[in-house]
């Protein structure tokens, strides 16, 4: 009868928007794990000025934006730098990561932690003078994390110690998840990631790969 033809049309029709309608959500999340576990993130990189450093500094951040994050590396700034100078570049990127929440990371290498024990002059040096006051007093404004190269860096100083710290390659997930923020800090989301980056350190000269590190 012509109210069952009506019927069976409106559940054909509801059954082609309810498709249509998770196809969409479908191809909202692809777009969404396209864009990097870390889209919207940002992170002042500071480093010391040494073969090493700026290897693995290179080779972490190359491998950071593929996750999506938004990295500035210290030496660097291209022509900020060059309007500026560097200490004041450093001072205001500092100051901007603070003010905007970011994360900043301060890669030790042997370099840096002859910088953090005597206090020499140079862009990691001035980045310290930046962190103390704002670790001392354990500041709400932005975060610091330290990331050690492992295979040259064996303990982090003591006047860092207030800041999360982290071995790299070995505890590239636990890195990560810090650089994610408290969000996103639950879950295994991440797993897929830690080899590409951890492996991506490994030709910067920091020691063993990933697979070495696990012992595979």
């Amino acid at each position: 009868c012509p109210a069952d033809l009506r019927t069976h049309w409106a559940l054909v029709w509801m059954g082609v928007l309810l498709g249509a309608t998770c196809l969409l959500l479908l191809l909202l999340v692809k777009k969404e794990d396209m864009k990097g576990p870390l889209h919207g993130r940002r992170a002042l990189l500071v480093h010391a000025a040494e073969p090493v450093a700026e290897r693995a500094a290179c080779a972490l951040m190359a491998a950071l934006h593929s996750l999506g994050l938004t990295v500035v590396a210290a030496p660097g700034g291209g022509s900020g730098v060059a309007a500026l100078g560097p200490l004041p570049w450093l001072h205001a990127q500092h100051h901007r990561a603070l003010r905007d929440s970011d994360t900043i990371i301060l890669l030790l290498s042997p370099a840096a932690v002859a910088a953090a024990h005597q206090w020499d002059t140079g862009v990691f040096a001035a980045a310290l003078s930046c962190a103390m006051p704002v670790l001392a007093v354990a500041s709400a404004g932005g975060h610091y994390v330290v990331a050690r190269l492992e295979t040259s860096v064996p303990a982090v100083p003591p006047a860092l110690r207030a800041a999360p710290a982290f071995a790299l390659p070995s505890e590239m997930e636990a890195f990560l998840q810090a650089l994610a923020g408290p969000a996103r800090q639950r879950g295994r989301w991440l797993e897929p990631y830690v080899a590409v980056v951890a492996e991506a350190l490994h030709p910067a000269g920091t020691g063993m790969g990933w697979a070495g590190m696990m012992g595979w």
